[in-house]
């Protein structure tokens, strides 16, 4: 006659489908918070991110002396529009926005996610700081958009004329 354990291992059908309901059931409400999430925390890294750089090229142009240029650029040549690009900053001693080959890059910056757009006031191609910590423009903004335009993740950062930085996350002006 064969022995009978005294413990049966396992778990019945019924204690298998409950589990299964509940990692359902949790997966259809945790995904989407997850994703919210991951996209605030991108959105709030980015924003830190642009404002160093920003500050960066300010502060060098200050301690240099000299007129300092952020913008994107994939190598060297003159700026472009297309701020989802690799982005540079480079001393512009003869202020032509052209990395020309004299020149000297002092960083890149390329941790732009692939979902977000960036965008500088009516499609400048430049922002240029002179030797004493002001812009070369009016007033203008650095905006990052993502798919969902009304996303609350959303923002600008709007570069004043003395070269100030303010993040406005109210009135960012995604369309």
């Amino acid at each position: 006659m064969p022995k009978l354990l005294e413990f049966e291992r396992g778990a019945t059908l019924l204690e298998v489908c409950v589990c299964l309901c509940l990692i359902i059931i949790l997966n259809n409400f945790a995904i989407p918070q997850l994703q919210n999430l991951k996209l605030y925390f991108d959105s709030r890294a980015t924003q830190k991110s642009l404002l160093n750089l920003l500050s960066t090229t300010r502060s060098r142009a200050l301690y240099r002396q000299q007129v300092v240029t952020l913008c994107p650029l994939t190598g060297t040549g003159p700026c472009t529009s297309e701020w989802n690009q690799q982005l540079r900053i480079f001393v512009d001693s003869n202020s032509n926005a052209i990395l020309d080959a004299d020149e000297e890059t002092l960083v890149i910056w390329d941790q732009l996610q692939k979902y977000a757009q960036l965008s500088w006031t009516l499609d400048r191609r430049y922002i240029r700081f002179r030797p004493n910590g002001a812009t070369s423009a009016t007033t203008g903004s650095l905006r990052y958009c993502l798919a969902d335009k009304n996303s609350r993740n959303n923002f600008r950062l709007v570069v004043a004329r003395t070269g100030r930085v303010r993040v406005d996350r109210e009135t960012h002006g995604c369309q």
